[in-house]
């Protein structure tokens, strides 16, 4: 199964503690939210990250895009 590719944004600015937390994701700052970009093995590895984004009290907006990396 391939990879899923993903773009989750967020309407914080996380600081740069939080690079390398969510999964491997890449963060980009800026602006007042937060960009989380890049892949994740599967549904149950997109979940864990939506899980901890979750339970610091922050929620996607607008909810994620993501699809098949091809």
């Amino acid at each position: 199964m391939p990879d899923i590719c993903c773009t989750i944004i967020l309407s914080e600015e996380l600081g740069e503690r939080f690079d390398g937390v969510f999964g491997g994701l890449a963060l980009t700052h800026g602006s007042g939210r937060t960009e989380l970009n890049g892949r994740v093995a599967d549904q149950a590895a997109l979940n864990g990250v939506l899980k901890q984004v979750m339970d610091l009290g922050l929620a996607p907006s607008p909810p994620p895009t993501c699809g098949s990396c091809g």
